[in-house]
């Protein structure tokens, strides 16, 4: 039979167990309360959302943090310069146009040496082309040529003369002489008792005279010459008959 002695003990087991109990739910509210650590952890959550770094309740900067300004750090060393973009894009721009002015003045160069080889090669042909024309007219060209002169010397004799066909022969030498002129070919000049040039008058027969005076002058045209234009040297050289002085002996 139990005592009233042992009820109150176990009564009183009973109520110190219930204050332990509300003293165990009791103290981490106030521990929380005092500690803060929570909104600590709020607060700088909502700090770096916006960017900024906040240190920890003891001042001292957390890994977490650490790693966090570094990446910040790379990330503004390496975001190129938007000043320098353009300036970049410019300078390739330039170096760009350069090359292309390189290409067109080394091309307009090859163009100009082109348009000069064309020019000489034309000329080439057309020179060739004259020779051709000249060689086989030469002989043409002789005969006219002699047909003119003694066209001229015939009208020459006839002029003194009354209706005679001195007129009729200078027309004949007139137009014999305008075909030679077609084909760019102009007379070289020689008159009796003219002196001799040795570079267009070709000499075919010497007359010796006792006269020095008439030494090396013309005394006959037997043929008038011709010479192109842009030549130096004569197409059909003017043949000619010279007195040549020979001293007569005492």
């Amino acid at each position: 039979m139990t005592s009233e002695t042992d009820i109150e003990n176990e009564v009183g087991q009973h109520s110190g167990a219930d204050s332990v109990e509300e003293d165990s739910q009791e103290v981490p509210e106030e521990d929380q309360g005092d500690t803060g650590v929570g909104d600590d952890l709020t607060e700088t959550v909502d700090d770096r959302s916006t960017g900024e770094v906040i240190d920890s309740a003891d001042g001292v900067q957390t890994p977490a943090d650490a790693l966090e300004n570094i990446a910040v750090d790379v990330a503004e060393e390496s975001s190129p310069d938007e000043n320098d973009a353009p300036a970049a894009t410019l300078e390739a721009n330039v170096a760009e146009l350069g090359k292309l002015s390189d290409s067109v003045a080394s091309l307009a160069e090859r163009l100009k040496e082109s348009q000069e080889l064309n020019r000489m090669l034309h000329k080439r042909v057309e020179e060739q082309a004259g020779d051709l024309t000249r060689t086989l007219l030469k002989p043409v060209f002789e005969r006219l040529a002699t047909l003119i002169t003694e066209a001229e010397d015939t009208a020459a004799k006839l002029r003194e003369q009354e209706g005679s066909a001195a007129e009729d022969f200078e027309y004949f030498a007139s137009s014999a002489e305008e075909i030679l002129g077609l084909y760019d070919l102009q007379p070289i000049e020689a008159e009796v008792g003219g002196s001799l040039k040795a570079s267009v008058h070709h000499v075919v027969r010497s007359v010796t005279t006792n006269e020095q005076e008439l030494d090396r002058t013309i005394r006959r045209v037997h043929r008038k010459g011709y010479m192109y234009a842009t030549s130096e040297r004569p197409f059909l050289p003017t043949l000619v008959s010279v007195w040549r002085f020979t001293p007569t002996a005492s």
